[in-house]
């Protein structure tokens, strides 16, 4: 009798103890995320994240006078046309106009992904990744028109990698020159992850053709960019500012561990390093797998990061839909900060 009512007191001690004893030491502020503007009672949101709640992977937005165009993933039948389009004056209300493509180029053969656009000398320009029919790899083209809206034909292969193929193309206009970044991939990624990296090349005038062979920038070599699953750095994006070129880019599992991380180097095409050992967008707030980003200039002359994420609760975690966010994003100084993902803000951007 004796030894029960010990052995339920010290039961009733270890129960209690995590209450009473001391407590765990508060985790510091993630130095990656700016505070948002703080809400005062009673006042709204300004927008809420989704900005466009169907899937939208992938997207970029081009900026062209006073509107904004965005280009994403095709998911879904080829019937009324290729990488769905959507239209906004100011990054929240979105309206979609229509496909790039009408009908798909007679060298694909599937798999459209992530799209980006760039006007030049008066011409729009998408560079896409889409299966070619010959070698069978992912392969970067290039597609003009005469309108943001299209309709796109394909006019030139630009890149097909060696295995797995390139994917994700993303152009950057440094005075007269344009220059292509991409990823390239490979099926032994996992276990062999120096094969899949990030290049950057220069491309020709018509931006028909590269100048030379794509050179490495960089490769899978911090932790959070691994998992049991994938093994990967995909989807760039190059700014510059103050004479520094940042190389955004996205890592890991896009279904699960997904995030964004940066690399900073004083040229265009390297050498790149990474400054930072963790994602400065990661999942938090109950959005999943954020990622595939690309940066715009706000209405108001503020760069703000366009990506996907994906929600909890059903109809998002069990169909894998990745829709529209947009959060503030803050470049400089050699460091990349942003206020997302976020849910809800309370400024406009």
């Amino acid at each position: 009798m004796l030894r029960r009512g010990l052995n339920a007191l010290a039961t009733v001690s270890v129960a209690l103890f995590p209450l009473f004893g001391p407590r765990p030491a508060p985790q510091p502020p993630d130095p990656t995320v700016i505070k948002p503007a703080p809400f005062k009672p009673g006042q709204r949101a300004a927008y809420y994240n989704p900005v466009f709640g169907r899937r939208f992977p992938d997207p970029m937005v081009l900026r062209v006078r006073r509107r904004y165009y965005a280009y994403g993933t095709h998911s879904g039948p080829l019937t009324r046309g290729v990488f769905p389009i959507l239209r906004s004056r100011d990054l929240v209300h979105w309206k979609r106009a229509g496909y790039a493509f009408r009908r798909p180029p007679g060298f694909a053969h599937g798999r459209w992904w992530a799209p980006s656009a760039l006007r030049w000398r008066g011409r729009y320009y998408l560079f896409y990744s889409v299966q070619s029919r010959n070698p069978g790899r992912m392969c970067v083209a290039v597609a003009v028109a005469r309108r943001p809206t299209g309709p796109f034909r394909n006019r030139s292969v630009l890149d097909c990698g060696v295995s797995g193929g390139s994917i994700d193309p993303a152009p950057l206009v440094v005075g007269r020159r344009v220059y292509l970044y991409f990823a390239r991939t490979d099926a032994f990624c996992k276990p062999f992850p120096s094969r899949c990296s990030i290049v950057g090349v220069r491309l020709s005038r018509n931006l028909l053709r590269a100048r030379g062979a794509p050179r490495r920038l960089i490769g899978v070599d911090q932790p959070w960019e691994s998992s049991l699953t994938y093994s990967i750095v995909e989807n760039p994006w190059v700014v510059k500012r103050g004479g520094l070129y940042y190389l955004l880019y996205s890592g890991n599992d896009w279904k699960a561990a997904y995030g964004m991380g940066y690399a900073t180097s004083r040229s265009p095409l390297g050498p790149f390093v990474k400054p930072e050992s963790r994602p400065f967008l990661r999942a938090r707030f109950g959005l999943f797998a954020p990622g595939g980003g690309s940066v715009v200039t706000g209405p108001r002359g503020k760069s703000w990061l366009v990506y996907h994420a994906r929600r909890e609760g059903p109809g998002y975690a069990n169909d894998r839909r990745r829709s529209l966010h947009v959060d503030r994003l803050l470049v400089r100084r050699g460091r990349v900060r942003i206020t997302g993902p976020t849910l809800k803000s309370a400024t406009l951007p």
